[in-house]
């Protein structure tokens, strides 16, 4: 998600540029929540030739993404997707957008999936990372 304030987007801009500049190619921007497709429509502006991955069509169950991000699809809702859970095993990483905003126990049998990623940090669309007990937090959230 990008920052609403001016100045933390100023930042983040700068960022982005110096990291798009350094690599030497256009971002690859995975969405785990469909709805923050216009936030990557700004970034595609600002990249001609980024990628924008989003749930539902574009990341099935299973399929993994540059850098070994695994795509975990919960059950698709009857008006669409509901999100994505990413898992990095090599960096112990869960991004759950915001599936854990809502009613989060339903997706208690991706549990197993989630855990097999060794998670040192859980990543939500809101506050701050979890670190140290990812794990833990992952499991009590969909307990």
């Amino acid at each position: 998600m990008l920052p609403d304030d001016p100045e933390q987007a100023e930042r983040f801009w700068r960022a982005l540029d110096r990291d798009v500049g350094r690599i030497g190619r256009p971002p690859l921007v995975v969405l785990a929540d469909a709805r923050r497709a216009a936030a990557a429509a700004r970034v595609e502006a600002r990249f001609p030739g980024a990628c924008v991955l989003a749930p539902g069509g574009d990341l099935p169950d299973g399929d993994v993404l540059p850098g070994g991000i695994e795509a975990i699809v919960p059950t698709v809702e009857p008006d669409g997707p509901a999100g994505t859970f990413l898992a990095c095993s090599c960096h112990g990483l869960v991004w759950t957008g915001d599936l854990l905003d809502r009613d989060a126990t339903r997706h208690a049998p991706l549990l197993p999936r989630l855990l097999a990623h060794g998670p040192r940090i859980l990543v939500g669309s809101h506050g701050e990372p979890v670190v140290g007990d990812a794990a833990g937090a992952l499991a009590r959230a969909l307990a």
